[in-house]
Order: C-alpha cells, then sequence, then structure tokens
C-alpha cells in the first residue's frame, strides 16, 4: 500500500524497485493500493500498473491536508478483502507552503492515521500467512535531524516522524513488523524544485533504489534506531557530522 502526494515518477520508481528487489513481487499477484490526492493521475498510473503486471490496483483519492473522517473511511473501504503487507508513508508537504496547519496535517496527522488504519490489517496478514513479516516505510528528511531556523513549523514535523518511528518500531517489533525512518537531502523533483541531479542530489528512481537496497541497515545514521540514510552521499554527510560536531551544532539555529 503505498500513499504519496507525488504520485508519478517517484511512484513509478518505487513499484519497480520494490520488485526488483524482491520485497514483493507484483507478476506473483500482489496487489496495489496507492492513495494520493488526484484522481486523475491515480488512474493513469493503476492502468499502467495492471497493464504491466496483470494485478488488481486499487485508488483512493485522499488529500491528506483535509483532516476528516470520510479519508480515512476511503482508505479502509479500499482495504477490505485484501492482505496487506507493506505500507509506505510518502505524504508530504514542503516548507515552501506557509500554512502551519496544513504542514503539521499532511507530514505527521495523516501519516500517523494512516498508519493506524492498515496496521491492523497487516497483523492480521501475518497471522494468516505464517512466515510472512511486514513492512512499514516512513519518508522523513534531514530537517528531522538538524534544525532548521526560520523552518521551526517544517523542523518540528520531520523531528515528530523521527521519534514516532523509533517508538513505532519499538511496538511492532516483537509483532513480526519493521518500522523504517528514511532520511533525505534533496531529491530533483518537483516538490524540492531541483531539475538536476548531481553527486548529492539523486533522481527518485536513484533515492528508492538506494533505499530499498539499505532496508534494515542504518547507512549513515549508526547513532539512530529504526533510522536509515541510504543514498551515500546523504549517508556520508550525516554521519560526518553526527560524529564531529554532532547533529545539534549550535551554529545551525543562528
Amino acid at each position: 500500500m503505498v500513499q504519496s502526494r507525488a504520485i508519478g515518477q517517484s511512484l513509478r520508481a518505487l513499484l519497480m524497485e520494490l520488485e526488483r528487489n524482491m520485497l514483493f513481487n507484483l507478476q506473483k499477484g500482489f496487489n496495489v493500493i496507492l492513495m494520493a490526492r488526484t484522481q486523475a493521475r491515480l488512474e493513469e498510473v493503476a492502468k499502467e500498473i495492471e497493464a504491466t503486471y496483470s494485478v488488481e490496483t486499487r485508488v483512493v483519492a485522499f488529500d491528506a491536508s483535509k483532516d476528516i473522517p470520510e479519508n480515512y473511511e476511503k482508505m479502509k473501504e479500499a482495504t477490505k478483502g485484501l492482505s496487506i503487507t507493506i505500507l509506505v508513508n510518502n505524504v508530504g508537504r514542503s516548507h515552501s507552503m506557509p500554512e502551519m496547519n496544513d504542514i503539521m496535517t499532511i507530514n505527521d496527522f495523516a501519516t500517523l492515521k494512516i498508519t493506524r488504519a492498515v496496521t491492523p490489517v497487516i497483523l492480521a496478514t501475518i497471522a494468516a500467512q505464517k512466515g510472512t513479516k511486514g513492512l512499514i516505510i516512513n519518508m522523513s528528511s534531514f530537517a528531522g535531524l538538524f534544525p532548521s531556523p526560520l523552518l521551526a513549523t517544517y523542523t518540528g514535523s520531520k523531528f515528530f516522524l523521527q521519534g514516532w518511528s523509533a517508538a513505532l518500531a519499538g511496538e511492532l517489533a516483537e509483532k513480526n513488523i519493521d518500522v523504517e525512518c528514511v532520511l533525505s537531502y534533496l531529491v530533483a523533483s518537483k516538490m524540492s524544485k531541483v531539475r538536476r541531479t548531481s553527486a548529492t542530489v539523486p533522481s527518485p528512481k536513484q533515492f528508492v533504489a538506494s533505499t530499498l537496497r539499505n532496508i534494515g541497515r542504518r547507512v549513515g545514521a549508526q547513532e539512530r534506531f529504526a533510522t536509515v540514510t541510504p543514498y551515500p552521499s546523504h549517508a556520508l554527510m550525516h554521519w560526518v557530522v553526527a560524529n564531529t560536531v554532532g547533529v545539534f551544532l549550535s551554529l545551525q539555529t543562528r
């Protein structure tokens, strides 16, 4: 189950790499639920997946900026009758949006409530399919690693994801569900407004591939539980800062 505001290129990259890395194999009948804001984009990607892999693909048009019960009821309806083992929380609002409520609702409340709704379905699937494990991936960023002046609300929303993911990982470990909080620096995308890739700015496909290769490893996040900084240059930046001046360097808040 994948929920995202970047439903196009990033999602295609995610699905292709999930298949290649054998976290699930679409060709063996694993079905997909896509959640994003725009119905037309969802249907476009769903048709592409169904045509390529011949699996059922359900879509849920979900505006994460609106914290209303109807959103979550639609999501629960879409999960009925399906086995779910993987949840990817990739919804997020950039700091370019000034509204405080939108940032917190999209970056935190939506992820929390979706996870709370889907986790029982994952647990039921694990109970019914012996030997199966679950996986919850929460996308965060370096804003949850370094305090960022003038971006206090956005930074706070990412710090929440860090602490919440670590606590959730501890709760669900004995139930065979792994929780990973993924940290990233810039990725070339519409949201970041960076168009060109570089040594420190990967494409969505490059970042997804690196993430899935490193699930279960901390890479640059050696000092953090249930956290991974997967892309090599990002991992190096994280490790160097954490092991030299520290992530809470006072210079950063001036």
